[in-house]
């Protein structure tokens, strides 16, 4: 589904057709409710995450969607109180890619 699409073109309206066509997790969507934090635990999460699809065909990591059973249910904006200061720090979330943009966010 979002095979067709460039990364800049992603919307929330985009997001909310992989909760209404219920694509599943699996070889290659990965939903997050919440971002990665900058403790060295949660970094080791994200880069096993990142890893898992650059060693096999690539996929989606996406973070902020809620998920039940391996299935999106919902947008679930980062709450960020200073959304630059985490990208200036490096942090995990905002390394590959961010759709501040494109979502709502409470700040």
């Amino acid at each position: 589904m979002l095979d067709t699409i460039d990364f800049d073109a992603i919307t929330s309206e985009t997001l909310q057709g992989l909760i209404a066509n219920a694509v599943p997790e699996g070889w290659l969507y990965e939903y997050k409710r919440d971002g990665y934090g900058g403790n060295d635990e949660q970094t080791r999460e994200f880069l096993k995450d990142v890893s898992c699809f650059a060693n096999s065909h690539g996929g989606h990591l996406i973070i902020g969607m809620d998920e039940q059973k391996q299935l999106p249910v919902a947008l679930s904006p980062l709450t960020l109180p200073d959304p630059e200061k985490e990208v200036a720090r490096g942090s995990p979330t905002f390394q590959v890619g961010s759709l501040r943009s494109s979502l709502p966010a409470t700040m």
